[in-house]
């Protein structure tokens, strides 16, 4: 992150203020936060079965 660290769309990313929109090269937060919460659903729904 050092290397970004004055780049205005990774500090966009980074606040938070706009999750649709992607990090530089990566995913936006709406997308890893869909991502991440799919799969931890899939392990609650595994450990429950």
């Amino acid at each position: 992150a050092d290397e970004m660290k004055d780049d205005d769309a990774f500090k966009d990313w980074l606040s938070g203020e706009h999750p649709e929109i992607p990090v530089p090269f990566g995913e936006s937060q709406a997308a890893f936060n869909e991502r991440v919460c799919s799969c931890f659903a899939g392990l609650i729904d595994g450990i429950i079965k």
